[in-house]
């Protein structure tokens, strides 16, 4: 349920770019903004953003937290660690960016860290989400998109 009612052809959405590791930065800014309509909203738990926006979206690590706030509906402090976590799988030790290696085939190669990545994002759905992400919530459940 919307915290605030508004007019029903108005739409709030969130867009989220890539970038790697500064993606957390993208995270920490949207954590910040539910602490701030939590207080407005005199909300004694945490807002989580699936409760503000009506669609979340992003490209490549926006994309990941796209998942972890909208489809999955996680409250910024567990998306953040569950970010913190599949990220720090997926970089490992080398300090080469991921995406250069996964697009360069350098170092693993990169049919291995897609392999890794589908497995991580199956890993979150499983723990969060409990469903397939390509099987819409029920009507009447979360409304993020």
């Amino acid at each position: 349920m919307p915290m605030a009612l508004r007019h029903p052809s108005h739409r709030r959405i969130l867009s989220l770019d890539g970038g790697g590791l500064r993606g957390l930065s993208s995270l920490l800014v949207v954590e910040r903004i539910m602490e701030e309509t939590g207080k407005i909203a005199g909300r004694n738990t945490p807002v989580r953003p699936c409760e503000v926006f009506d669609m979340i979206c992003g490209s490549s690590t926006g994309g990941l937290i796209a998942l972890l706030l909208g489809r999955l509906g996680l409250e910024c402090s567990v998306a953040i660690e569950a970010y913190k976590n599949i990220v720090g799988r997926l970089m490992g030790e080398e300090p080469q960016p991921f995406w250069d290696r996964l697009l360069s085939g350098s170092g693993d190669h990169g049919s291995d860290k897609e392999r890794q990545y589908e497995e991580q994002v199956k890993a979150l759905v499983g723990t969060y989400g409990g469903t397939s992400l390509f099987q819409m919530p029920s009507p009447g459940g979360q409304h993020c998109k």
